[in-house]
């Protein structure tokens, strides 16, 4: 490892070589070299994830000079940024949190010009890492949410892009993406891409592990060959469907495709049974939804002990059976440090 990296900001890395090729899949042998330098080095952890992201999310390719103009030009404005920032924790002045904005639209139209992609939402991208053993729910800006395991770790824009949103996952989760055909949802992991427009799945994609996987619970993903393997000749991606999996190698870069033998408790018959309750205590379905989505849900015991509910939540997403089941009680929730809490007045 080059010892100047101790000293790189973010501009340094998404132009340094060595990096590049690194973040885009052409060295495997690196990733743990990587994952103990940033251990050494924690305060540059997050730029080391920040660039290595902005670079899969761009397609950038490490052969492709720009114009040193362009180069300089995008340097001077990310020292800018970050000088306005500095004064901004200072002071919350008002106006210079208008000049920031300012800034970064003028970096996100010079990014567009030179690589027609996202950079502009990459530049407030937020990295959120589960170092607990249970696992934590995250909710995206589109609404979309994420239930990331324990050791796993996510990066997403504080907005995303018109036409499509972009995270990055390094780890497990299990995904329920809030449909918008207009703009396809992207998780980047390492070589592999999953693609959805709204539905809900499960990828499990280490750093450290040789071969990735998706599951499928409802609707269609499509899955893609990414970083080293994006110009192979071979099958380049392979479209899934409920109870359905799919195995990369990361090796070889290459799909294995199965139907899973038990079906996920989220689709079908399975969640029609999980899901649909006839006069049932609240407290009762609250602890099957932390069952099924292995999130903690925190609440009351005394203050539901008299609320029961007949309903069927089978085809909602998480957040919205919690908002039928607050409505129906006149109680609300919030998602506070990776879980749910719920409060109301109780039931007569």
């Amino acid at each position: 490892m080059k010892d100047a990296y101790i000293n790189f900001e973010l501009q340094d890395f998404i132009f340094d070589e060595a990096f590049t090729g690194w973040a885009l899949g052409h060295d495997l042998v690196n990733d743990e070299q990587w994952e103990q330098w940033m251990s050494k080095h924690p305060g540059q952890r997050q730029k080391v994830l920040h660039a290595r992201n902005i670079i899969r999310s761009l397609r950038f390719d490490p052969g492709r000079q720009l114009p040193a103009e362009a180069v300089a030009q995008f340097i001077n404005e990310e020292k800018i940024r970050e000088q306005e920032e500095r004064k901004i924790r200072k002071t919350f002045n008002r106006g210079r949190l208008l000049a920031i904005a300012a800034c970064l639209c003028l970096i996100g139209s010079f990014a567009a010009l030179y690589y027609h992609a996202d950079l502009a939402f990459w530049k407030t991208g937020l990295v959120i890492e589960n170092t607990t053993n249970t696992s934590r729910l995250v909710v995206l800006p589109d609404s979309s949410t994420v239930i990331l395991r324990p050791g796993s770790s996510i990066e997403f824009p504080e907005r995303f892009a018109p036409q499509r949103r972009i995270v990055s996952l390094n780890g497990t989760a299990f995904f329920e993406v809030t449909r918008n055909p207009k703009s396809p949802f992207h998780i980047v992991s390492g070589e592999m891409e999953t693609i959805v427009k709204g539905t809900s799945f499960l990828i499990d994609a280490p750093e450290t592990s040789k071969q990735f996987s998706v599951t499928v619970s409802t609707g269609e993903v499509e899955v893609r060959k990414g970083g080293r393997f994006r110009e192979s000749s071979s099958q380049g991606h392979v479209e899934l469907f409920p109870n359905q999996q799919v195995r990369f190698s990361r090796e070889g870069g290459t799909f294995e495709t199965r139907s899973l033998e038990h079906s996920s408790p989220l689709s079908g018959a399975q969640a029609r049974q999980l899901f649909s309750f006839k006069d049932s205590p609240v407290s009762e379905i609250l602890n099957k939804l932390s069952e099924v989505y292995e999130i903690p849900i925190n609440y009351n015991p005394q203050t539901v002990s008299a609320c029961r509910l007949s309903v069927s939540l089978q085809e909602d997403s998480l957040l919205d059976k919690l908002s039928i089941i607050c409505k129906t009680i006149d109680a609300t929730f919030t998602a506070e440090d990776g879980r749910i809490v719920i409060i109301g007045k109780g039931c007569n």
